[in-house]
């Protein structure tokens, strides 16, 4: 053996080994729809969908339609996806406006010709007997006519109007169209006066909203039809008229649900969500979740867009919510989930997935946090029934007011507290009555007043004022009845028909004393007004002033006059319709009483078998419960129903509800959480909040937003402080007000809420900041369940320990070796997490032991671990005792 050269052998071993663990995070995520939305006028740059017409269209007499100008019924503009949309976006079909800018209405349309001969070149008179003043024409209207070529003019004077000497059939230009008897294209002009030119004449206007009439929508094609006409009071009478647009520069305003984040993503500034998800607006519901989570955290959050959602009017939201479970599972990294929604099965969704993630063999731990659905207000107690019969009271007369127009009462805007004027008849029902109601169907209206009825009472003429009436006008010289049914006033316009003219002072004898509103049926213009009165004749002559009054406008269309005066109306008395039968209820076993309230729904038509809705309702009260069949509403009710003269029998769409006292809604809400009873789920209450700085960007306006906000908050709070933390009395930011909570509710009726299982936010004045009353999850049964920051602290210690677990699998075999370095690095980690203290709150544990390491029996390829950890406990209780 050959000899050794002389050195020293160092080996390095360890008595024991410290494997250092990496520190799970508890990451949040916000789940919900992105809404990509362009308003006008913001968006105008972006927003254009092309013209409609042509500026120098040819125009027949015919009716429109030739050389550029849409035809009726036409496609006249189609756009096969909104105006910069999102890639892929769908267009939400309630969110589409169409707007039109530099819009052309044409007055009128005709034949006519310009004066040849000087100083008049400019001067064009009409061969179709056109009276432009009346028409509504004005100077700075724009005046087309088409020889061989479409000239475009601005109009300077309008015959009759303003002062203007010109006849009624003239108007003239501010330019000429003959010079020296060449025309204004350089040819000849050898037409005479009347040469039978057609014309027409526009009124341009800056932007005016297009109607829905004219829009076709197929998912995201966005159809524009010919023969557009809009609104509009062209004569400024107070009656809008059709026109027809000739013109107008399309811009299309809408929100689309974005299909392009459906992958999960972060972002860690409020500053990059516009780029990341779109603008924080109201409508865009998974950037305001990120606005405020990210001001609750100093890390990042995740978010990831749903595909569908029930505001598109397409696929439900919980197809939308649970469709993304798959790619939320896939990831390890994340921990608590917000759902932008309220909807209990999206909360029943998510809360059985994550329990299903936190079994032994997946230890995947997470939560859930949602939010309350919408306060409760009522409580049905008679379930929707659609066999429901009205039946008369007897002795129970109800007058009711019924009109033979097409326009009902209710569609025209009329509403309680206006004034119904009846013009007299020699009945002696004259005068004017306040409504009482407007009856939702059937064309009727109540008054205040027992309006003496006879048999047979025929129809009537009448007008409605509201208030003491919209001013027309004052007179500027006196008026005097001249004993007829004329009053006598140079005042008068041809206008004036349809308003009220209202003497002041005086009693005027045809129509009862004090009556000083009359209806104008005629004018003679600048001499007199016809009024609509009885037969007899004015005893009083006196001299008086007098204010012209509109009827009452509408507030859906325009302001169209609400319903045409002297339009036929027929006051009808009859029994009331005021109990219900339905053989099929159950009154009485439902609890029902005195003070609850009969829903009707409408339209009547919806209430057929198997249809009621009950969106839009008529309500009554309940005076009896007479039997489980039959209930009796207080008196004055009038159960709405098609035909207001006859009963309703056997198809009465209606339920019974009750109106929520505080306590009952206490009631109601605690019967919530402890039905989820689950500490992976986390309901945050109250039900709307106030976002600061956030707003609807198309509006303006600054609207309570629903409670997942508020989840959004404690979502960023969980990501960005420590596990331990407790989150009892801590501010949150970027809520500036919760509603339907401390100002709302008792000291008393708060406690109980959050007692059942509510994170409860309350808040000290409108302006202080809103805190959490008490962090609790829906599990209350005991302080490990119910504190969401121990149920936090759980899952991260057991993540922290299960990763350290994860790097023996597959790569060791079960022997002393293995289970000895085992050992040591569950060790080395309880070392590690007991270095991590935190002021005030400490550690994640306050001690961790092994009891025991061994293989399982009949397992040869499992090893138990069983560790005895000691947890912190939030400081809930204090009890200070004072002794003297």
């Amino acid at each position: 053996m050959a000899a050794l050269r002389p050195l020293v052998l160092v080996f390095q071993e360890f008595e024991s080994v410290s494997i250092p663990a990496a520190v799970p995070s508890l990451n949040t995520i916000i789940v919900g729809p992105a809404y990509h939305c362009r308003d006008y006028p913001e968006d105008s740059d972006n927003i254009g969908a092309g013209n409609y017409g042509s500026l120098t269209a040819e125009n027949d007499v015919a009716g429109g339609g030739a050389a550029g100008i849409p035809v009726p019924g036409s496609d006249a503009i189609i756009v096969s996806d909104p105006p910069d949309n999102a890639v892929g976006a769908e267009l939400v079909e309630n969110s589409l406006s169409v707007w039109m800018e530099n819009v052309h209405l044409q007055i009128v349309e005709g034949t006519g010709d310009f004066t040849p001969t000087a100083p008049d070149e400019n001067l064009f008179t009409s061969t179709s007997g056109d009276n432009f003043e009346e028409l509504g024409v004005r100077p700075g209207d724009r005046f087309v006519t088409t020889n061989n070529e479409t000239v475009a003019f601005i109009i300077q004077e309008v015959g009759g109007y303003d002062g203007s000497s010109l006849s009624t059939d003239q108007l003239r230009m501010t330019t000429n169209y003959t010079t020296s008897g060449v025309d204004i294209n350089g040819d000849d002009y050898t037409g005479g006066q009347f040469d039978e030119r057609s014309f027409r004449v526009e009124r341009v206007l800056d932007s005016a909203e297009m109607s829905d009439a004219f829009v076709e929508v197929d998912e995201n094609e966005i159809t524009i039809k010919g023969g557009l006409t809009y609104l509009y009071d062209v004569s400024e009478d107070g009656i809008d008229q059709a026109l027809q647009v000739n013109y107008a520069e399309i811009l299309i305003a809408y929100c689309s649900l974005r299909q392009d984040l459906a992958l999960i993503n972060e972002i860690d500034s409020t500053d990059d969500i516009e780029a990341a998800v779109g603008a924080i607006d109201e409508r865009n519901p998974l950037a305001v979740g990120l606005f405020v989570a990210l001001q609750n955290t100093n890390t990042p959050i995740r978010y990831i867009g749903i595909q569908s959602d029930s505001i598109n009017g397409a696929v439900d939201r919980l197809t939308g919510y649970t469709d993304v479970l798959p790619e939320l599972e896939a990831r390890k990294d994340l921990f608590a989930i917000v759902p932008l929604t309220s909807d209990t099965a999206v909360l029943s969704a998510y809360l059985a997935n994550v329990v299903g993630l936190a079994t032994p063999e997946k230890s995947n731990f997470r939560c859930v946090i949602g939010s309350a659905d919408t306060l409760p207000t009522t409580r049905v107690l008679s379930e929707a029934s659609t066999v429901g019969t009205t039946e008369e009271v007897s002795g129970d007369d109800v007058d009711i007011v019924v009109s033979d127009h097409p326009e009902s009462f209710s569609d025209a805007g009329v509403r309680s507290g206006d004034t119904f004027y009846l013009v007299d008849d020699g009945s002696g029902r004259e005068g004017g009555y306040e409504i009482e109601e407007v009856l939702p169907v059937g064309d009727g209206i109540r008054v205040d007043a027992d309006l003496a009825v006879s048999a047979g009472a025929g129809a009537e003429q009448y007008y409605i004022l509201r208030g003491t009436g919209e001013v027309d006008r004052g007179i500027n010289l006196p008026v005097t009845p001249s004993g007829s049914d004329e009053i006598l006033s140079v005042e008068a316009v041809a206008t004036d028909v349809g308003k009220v003219i209202r003497l002041d002072g005086g009693d005027d004898s045809p129509v009862g004393a004090g009556n000083k509103d009359f209806l104008i049926t005629a004018v003679s213009v600048g001499t007199s007004w016809t009024v609509a009165a009885n037969a007899g004749t004015w005893s009083d002559t006196t001299i008086r002033n007098a204010t012209i009054l509109n009827p009452v406008v509408s507030t859906t269309d325009n302001t169209i006059p609400a319903v045409p005066v002297n339009a036929p109306a027929t006051v009808v008395s009859r029994q009331a319709f005021r109990q219900v039968l339905d053989v099929s209820a159950t009154f009485l076993s439902d609890g029902v009483i005195s003070g609850d309230i009969l829903e009707v729904p409408l339209p009547p038509a919806d209430t057929a078998p198997g249809n009621a809705d009950f969106d839009s309702v008529y309500t009554a009260v309940v005076n009896t419960v007479l039997s489980e069949n039959r209930v009796l509403l207080v008196p004055g009710t009038d159960i709405p129903i098609v035909d207001t003269t006859v009963a309703q029998i056997g198809d009465l769409g209606y339920r019974v509800i009750r109106n929520l006292s505080k306590f009952d809604q206490v009631a109601e809400l605690v019967a919530i959480p402890s039905s989820f009873d689950n500490k992976r789920l986390t309901i945050v209450f109250p039900d709307r909040c106030t976002i600061a700085g956030v707003q609807n960007n198309q509006t303006g306006v600054q609207s309570r937003q629903p409670g997942y906000y508020l989840s959004c908050a404690v979502g960023g709070m969980s990501a960005g402080l420590p596990p331990h933390q407790g989150f009892t009395n801590i501010g949150i930011a970027g809520i500036s007000e919760v509603h339907n909570s401390s100002r709302y509710f008792s000291e008393d009726q708060l406690e109980e809420l959050s007692n059942s299982g509510y994170y409860l936010f309350v808040q000290d004045t409108q302006a202080s900041i809103p805190y959490c009353l008490h962090q609790l999850t829906t599990d209350v049964t005991s302080l490990e369940s119910g504190e969401f920051s121990f149920v936090k602290n759980f899952d991260f210690v057991s993540r922290f320990y299960k990763d350290i677990a994860d790097d023996f699998l597959g790569k060791y075999n079960v022997i002393d070796e293995v289970l000895d370095v085992l050992r040591e690095a569950i060790n080395g980690g309880t070392e590690q997490l007991l270095t991590r203290k935190f002021p005030r709150i400490g550690t994640p544990i306050l001690s961790a032991t092994i009891d025991r390491i061994e293989v399982l029996d009949g397992s040869k390829d499992r090893v138990e671990i069983f560790l005895d950890a000691e947890f912190p406990y939030p400081l809930n209780r204090i009890g200070l005792h004072i002794r003297a």
